[in-house]
């Protein structure tokens, strides 16, 4: 799993810990699936790389088919 590592970065099963909570639209999904913003509650701390990062771990748990880039080609 190449994104794993960003798993850390979600918040949702964390209430104390400070984050913030983002709605973020994927151009890069298909004209149905790109229609609806992915909720995504990421830590205080996290950078933009990370953000980056969970988004695309979220994506490749929900479209396991979807082909993903690097984190870097996001930037």
């Amino acid at each position: 799993m190449p994104f794993s590592r960003y798993a850390r970065f979600e918040a949702t099963g964390h209430p104390t810990v400070a984050n913030k909570k983002m709605a973020i639209f994927l151009m890069f999904l298909p004209p149905k699936l790109r229609a609806y913003p992915m909720r995504v509650s990421i830590v205080s701390i996290a950078k933009v790389q990370d953000l980056i990062g969970l988004t695309l771990w979220m994506v490749s748990q929900i479209y396991p088919d979807e082909r993903l880039h690097p984190v870097e080609h996001y930037k």
